[in-house]
């Protein structure tokens, strides 16, 4: 069974990570697994595995025309069994060539419903999705909600992790950095960092003595997220993105608590990498984080009143380390189901019965 993958970076954030995992893991077991990706990058060699066959288009931007006629004389002479996209451009520029081609059609769908705007594309390709009968897999049951009423196949089957790359670092250094928290995602208004900021600000003052707050990422508001730190009375630094991960690993070693205050999000990567590294977990009450997190658990803050969620904080920065390690070891126990060589088998069977069954 020949699998291609579109998309258009192969280096990048969770989306690329993901794509790499996979297709990493599944040439590495026989898999004959190709990428097309739609812009040059010089590290390609050391993102995919000898295994993975891939190609670049090296296009100028995800609206070249030539991305049509590339992908159709690259999909013409590979005649894949599935096709599988990971962005909306080539999600509709596939779809129409799938009647042509006749290959099984994926959409993987990373979002979920409540960050999906009903622009003009987005019509578009669910209308192509349910004319060509693709098969939808969501990392999140929000994801999927999008796509209830059309009919669909749609497949849950969440991201997958290098466990043993993450789990258990860091447990010697952490006495040494009891009020160190990681806080890593793109700037933006979703991601609520001005409110963490400000219940951050609020916690007691013995707690922000020794409090460091470090936050990576990039976006539009980074600037006045530094300004706004200038303001306040406990240190913050700002790293910028990092997209290697044995760099993202140094900051999971030394710290002990890994924060997000999102108000939406499809499957958070980085908050996965952070419980398996052995940090406690505090975030927003949100459904995605609900989905992943142990039943009951009592760091799953409501955004609404920042009273409460400071002083869930206090009590996370406060925990002896027999609390600490007990409720990470529940979000260990929990993650351990997102290895990527189980996830890679949940993909195995969807292709199997996508090609096999539909026939």
């Amino acid at each position: 069974m020949r699998i291609v993958h579109i998309i258009p970076s192969i280096e990048g954030g969770g989306a690329e990570n993901q794509l790499r995992l996979l297709a990493n893991t599944m040439a590495g077991q026989g898999g004959d697994v190709w990428v097309i990706y739609l812009h040059a990058n010089p590290n390609a060699h050391r993102l995919l595995n000898s295994n993975v066959n891939s190609i670049c288009l090296n296009v100028t931007n995800n609206y070249s025309p030539g991305i049509f006629w590339a992908l159709y004389n690259h999909l013409k002479r590979l005649s894949p069994d599935i096709v599988q996209t990971w962005i909306t451009q080539v999600d509709i520029i596939v779809g129409l060539l799938s009647t042509v081609l006749k290959f099984k059609w994926i959409i993987r769908e990373p979002s979920d419903k409540l960050s999906r705007k009903q622009n003009t594309k987005l019509k578009l390709r669910k209308k192509i999705a349910v004319w060509r009968g693709a098969v939808i897999v969501g990392n999140s049951e929000r994801g999927l909600r999008y796509w209830e009423e059309t009919g669909l196949q749609l497949q849950l089957i969440r991201n997958g992790y290098e466990i043993d790359f993450f789990k258990g670092y860091g447990s010697a250094e952490r006495k040494h950095h009891k009020h160190e928290v990681v806080c890593i995602g793109r700037l933006e208004v979703s991601k609520n960092l001005t409110q963490l900021m400000d219940v951050f600000e609020s916690l007691p003052p013995d707690i922000k003595e020794g409090l460091h707050l470090t936050i990576i990422g990039k976006g539009p508001l980074a600037e006045a997220l530094q300004q706004k730190a200038v303001l306040c009375n406990y240190k913050i630094s700002f790293t910028g993105f990092i997209n290697d991960k044995y760099e993202l690993l140094k900051y999971y070693k030394k710290s002990n608590v890994y924060c997000s205050f999102s108000t939406n999000e499809g499957m958070p990567n980085t908050l996965i990498e952070a419980g398996l590294s052995g940090l406690l977990i505090i975030a927003s009450d949100i459904p995605a984080h609900i989905e992943l997190l142990p039943p009951d658990y009592p760091f799953l803050l409501p955004l609404a009143d920042n009273t409460q969620m400071a002083q869930a904080i206090t009590k996370a920065l406060s925990l002896s380390d027999a609390e600490r390690f007990n409720y990470i070891k529940e979000i260990q126990d929990c993650f351990a189901a997102y290895a990527i060589t189980e996830v890679s088998a949940k993909y195995t069977t969807l292709y199997n019965s996508v090609v096999y069954n539909n026939k």
